[in-house]
């Protein structure tokens, strides 16, 4: 399976839970857009802010509206992951007309053809030792302060 098949409209994913109680990573008002599952934990590894994944590639209403009403939170810049151009560039229409509190999006699109974003992270996992590094130390702290947060201090 690609992606969850539930009938029904599908929420959004986030590694962090940020649509419960908004645990945000980085600014609090930038959020990451993505496809799947496993692009929004690889995006969060290579340190982008607050990674979703719409599990699919296109945004539905439901998804616009639970970014529109995060709770404690005005999401005003997106960064647009999808695997290919020509999807971010449809969705970030999509985002600009459906979510009036954005006023920046950006698109990376520095992909290499055929690579989605845990492609690129395994990629570069392999090729660069300082980047390993600071991903290793970014999933540490996120670790512990997970177990602090569950198991208190």
């Amino acid at each position: 399976m690609k992606y969850y098949t539930s009938p029904g409209p599908k929420p959004l994913y986030s590694p962090f839970h940020i649509f419960a109680d908004f645990q945000s990573v980085g600014k609090k008002e930038e959020l990451t857009i993505c496809e799947g599952v496993f692009d929004a934990i690889a995006l969060a590894i290579m340190g982008f802010p607050n990674p979703v994944a719409i599990l699919g590639d296109k945004l539905t209403p439901l998804q616009m509206w639970d970014i529109r009403h995060i709770k404690n939170a005005i999401i005003t810049k997106v960064y647009l992951c999808l695997d290919d151009v020509k999807r971010s560039e449809y969705t970030e229409r999509l985002v600009r007309k459906f979510i009036p509190c954005v006023a920046e999006t950006e698109i990376f699109a520095s992909w290499t053809p055929g690579k989605d974003p845990e492609e690129l992270l395994r990629y570069r996992l392999t090729v660069d030792e300082l980047f390993r590094e600071k991903c290793m130390r970014r999933v540490t702290k996120w670790i512990q302060t997970d177990k602090e947060e569950t198991h208190g201090k």
